[in-house]
């Protein structure tokens, strides 16, 4: 019942069962339930054994008293002929039977012995016996003593039966040491099996207890193999018993859930590598160039301004970044409200107004309804896809607002566009952080990639979702879905 090395318990530490392997655990349980069951099966094989020898040697007596009660009852009247009959019957008895040391004797009611076995006297005197059968001491319910040399016998006595002469007291024993000696060395070799049992029920549950657990054995080393640099192993293509079967599946699931995780956040690394080198690149370089000789104020002011720009643009990616990173804590509690949305739609499209404006697009506001949120993030969702729309939306195209209840009482906000739309190929990543599709199909200058990355991030919080169905040439549609309050 050894465990592995890496399974030993702290120094020190107090060894409970519950910090038992797996292995020790099941080989005692099973070695106690097999030790158990042999302990009461011998027992009650013994038992039995005893309650039957002792039944046959009770039975014999009661025959035995059978016996010479009849031929007392045969000779009452005449005391000579009794003695002679009883002596015939008792002689006749011991004789016959030689595998078992019978003694009888017959006493009247003074206590005279009128007739006994030979030796009787010196074996088993008469005091010894116990008092006569009666209503509460039932036949079958003999005796046991044992003499000073260690010989054990089973005694009864019993009256006559009533007759018209006098009553006699019978005496009847056998030896019955043989019987003890045979149920002492079945005692002895029951002790032996019992303790040979032991020993090789340890062992044979050891033994199937671990070739049982080897599956659990071969699953832990196959995970002992996975790291972050190799995560594309998995532990489920063996076929596993049925009750591993779906540990191997959940751990599998793990795994791909881990995968991913890890391959969004070196994904995200390159990103803000990616995206902060640009920038602070450009002002290092700007602000070399300045200080490689003497500048005017003027051209000093022109580079610091310039260069404000990037700061501010440096702000905002750091601004959503933190933003990404607090949303994804999922025990954030929001504040929501009910929010009448055509309103809210209405204030962001004023806002954008002179942006849409300025690029010759066309913003609409169709549709009213009520959600549960908080507004402050709800307006940020939607001026997110609004500003999107606007930046990839042609001059002379059109951008939707609209806001539906849906038969399930959830409700709908969409934006929508007439721009140049999203292949196929680059939907499914569009939520994703700094992903942009290729930034020719940009009307402006491409931001950080974070604005529809916010978008999800703020539906998460709230138990809704963000969806996208575009057509290139034809336009882009981005449905936020808020689930029912009821």
């Amino acid at each position: 019942m050894s465990s592995n090395k890496g399974d030993a318990p702290p120094k020190g530490a107090t060894i409970t069962f519950d910090s038992w392997s797996l292995v020790g655990r099941l080989t005692l349980l099973v070695t106690l339930s097999f030790i158990s069951i042999l302990c009461v099966a011998t027992l009650y094989l013994y038992i039995s054994m005893r309650k039957n020898i002792a039944h046959e040697d009770n039975v014999f007596l009661t025959n035995e008293i059978a016996h010479l009660r009849t031929t007392i009852a045969a000779n009452s009247n005449n005391l000579k002929s009794l003695v002679e009959e009883v002596t015939e019957e008792v002689q006749w008895e011991a004789s016959t039977q030689k595998s078992v040391m019978y003694f009888a004797r017959v006493l009247d009611n003074h206590g005279k012995i009128l007739v006994e076995t030979e030796r009787m006297k010196h074996i088993l005197p008469p005091k010894i016996f116990p008092p006569p059968l009666n209503g509460r001491r039932k036949s079958g319910e003999g005796t046991q003593w044992e003499s000073d040399r260690g010989k054990t016998f089973l005694l009864e006595s019993a009256w006559s039966r009533k007759g018209a002469g006098n009553r006699y007291l019978i005496q009847v024993a056998m030896d019955i040491s043989h019987e003890q000696t045979i149920l002492l060395g079945y005692r002895r070799r029951m002790a032996i099996v019992l303790i040979i049992g032991v020993i090789f029920s340890i062992g044979f549950c050891d033994y199937v207890v671990r070739r049982g657990t080897q599956p659990l054995n071969d699953i832990i080393h196959t995970v002992r193999r996975i790291s972050a640099e190799q995560l594309n192993d998995r532990i489920g293509q063996t076929p596993w018993p049925k009750e591993l079967a779906t540990l191997a599946l959940a751990f599998d699931d793990m795994l791909d859930r881990l995968e991913e995780s890890f391959s969004r956040l070196s994904r995200f690394s390159a990103d803000i590598a990616h995206e902060l080198r640009t920038p602070v690149n450009g002002l290092m370089g700007a602000a070399e160039v300045i200080l490689s000789k003497e500048r005017t104020p003027e051209e000093y002011r022109h580079v610091i301004e310039s260069s404000l720009e990037e700061y501010a643009r440096l702000a905002r990616m750091i601004e959503s970044l933190l933003f990404l990173a607090r949303a994804e804590n999922r025990e954030i509690q929001i504040e929501r409200s009910s929010v009448g949305v055509y309103k809210e739609m209405e204030n962001i499209r004023e806002l954008y107004d002179a942006v849409a404006e300025e690029s010759g697009v066309e913003v609409i506001c169709r549709g009213d309804t009520v959600v549960h949120a908080e507004p402050v993030l709800l307006q940020r969702a939607i001026a997110n896809l609004l500003a999107n729309a606007l930046q990839h939306t042609p001059r002379g195209g059109r951008v939707i607002l609209a806001a539906e209840n849906l038969p399930d009482g959830s409700a709908n906000i969409s934006v929508s566009d007439t721009g140049s739309g999203i292949p196929v190929e680059h939907q499914p990543r569009i939520f994703d952080r700094f992903y942009r599709v290729d930034p020719a199909r940009s009307m402006k200058a491409s931001g950080a990639g974070l604005g529809l990355a916010i978008v999800r991030s703020i539906m998460d919080l709230h138990g809704g979702t963000a969806t996208i169905r575009s057509e290139v040439n034809k336009g882009t549609t981005v449905t936020l879905n808020f689930p029912s309050t009821k």
